[in-house]
């Protein structure tokens, strides 16, 4: 139980911290192409804290603020790549049809 109360602690202070981002933007930049990944397996800290705000999470982006701004750019990264996907593949249909 004290496990989760800690856990729960660290997630407020996270949630609401308003600190310097210490992450360069090459790295953002990086974890938006890749994705940030959780540990894999059973993980105390995601079951209480949820899989946004575990301590994987909590360990790459320095608050609350940073991840909701990772998140932001990964759809819009994710949503453009597909986008041009199917462009490029609907491109390709229309010159082998020409």
């Amino acid at each position: 139980m004290i496990f989760r109360e800690e856990e729960l602690e660290l997630l407020e202070v996270w949630q609401s911290a308003d600190v310097d981002w210490d992450i360069s933007i090459d790295e953002l930049v990086e974890l938006v192409k890749t994705g940030a990944t959780t540990c894999p397996g059973t993980c105390l800290s995601r079951d209480y804290c949820g899989s946004n705000a575990c301590a994987c999470i909590r360990e790459r982006f320095p608050s609350g603020k940073c991840y909701e701004v990772y998140t932001y750019l990964r759809e819009y990264y994710l949503k453009h790549i597909d986008e041009k996907i199917n462009h490029d593949i609907f491109i390709r249909a229309i010159q082998r049809e020409a």
